[in-house]
């Protein structure tokens, strides 16, 4: 389900992506994605996780600088490949963010 969503997302952007046309482009009725994921929200922080599962991991033995180094490229390539998360990251982040105590 996540991989047909992220594949609607690079196809026609996030603002294009409903719970229907995942449905349909899986052949099953909207309602069984609901056995998944409880509403788009949860179904965007999904996909996030999934493309944030994109970015390789550190490289074993390397010092500290060219893991860094290595990490950075691994996730602009995500970036690149999927140019709207970067902004629906960003979304969700402040709708998930704890109000900050006055």
């Amino acid at each position: 389900m996540l991989d047909a969503a992220v594949a609607l997302a690079d196809e026609g952007g996030v603002d294009a992506l409903s719970m229907r046309r995942i449905a349909q482009e899986l052949g099953v009725v909207p309602m069984a994605l609901y056995k998944h994921v409880a509403n788009k929200n949860e179904l965007l922080d999904g996909m996030i996780d999934a493309l944030v599962g994109e970015i390789d991991p550190p490289a074993a033995g390397a010092d500290w600088k060219t893991v860094v180094r290595l990490r950075v490229l691994s996730a602009r390539r995500m970036l690149l490949r999927h140019p709207w998360v970067s902004r629906v990251i960003e979304v969700r982040m402040k709708e998930r963010a704890a109000p900050t105590p006055r």
